[in-house]
């Protein structure tokens, strides 16, 4: 099992049984986002703080400014309002969860499409390659 020993970022020869290398295994890192965990007090403090930002007649947060304060939210490490320094409510960081990524060879996606037809027997569909 490849998950316990890949550290994020980290690659690995994939290679076949027999040994003979198909490609690469690898991990991506992990990444950070910042999101509303409470909408209310976000709200709140934004119509006390930046009434500027409020859609009106709503009571919402024009989206921009939000993207805004989450891009803030990565750079700082909190939510912060970089004018005054008050910490924002309503706004947390979180870890996504990394992914592998599986990058075959030319050589190695012809092996590994050969074995599988031999597996099932009949003609696969070809797929367009995606981007």
């Amino acid at each position: 099992m490849v998950e316990p020993s890949l550290a994020p970022e980290e690659k690995v020869s994939a290679t076949l049984p027999d040994g003979t290398k198909v490609g690469t295994v690898g991990r991506t890192k992990v990444i950070r986002s910042a999101v509303v965990t409470d909408m209310k007090a976000f709200t709140e403090w934004v119509q006390q703080n930046r009434p500027d930002e409020m859609i009106i007649p709503t009571p919402f947060v024009r989206a921009s400014y939000l993207e805004h304060v989450k891009e803030s939210t990565k750079r700082h490490g909190q939510a912060v309002d970089e004018a005054t320094g008050e910490i924002i409510p309503g706004i947390e960081l979180r870890d996504g969860t990394a992914m592998y990524r599986v990058t075959p060879t030319d050589e190695g996606r012809e092996i590994i499409l050969s074995r599988i037809k031999e597996l099932i027997g009949a003609e696969m569909l070809a797929l367009p390659p995606g981007d």
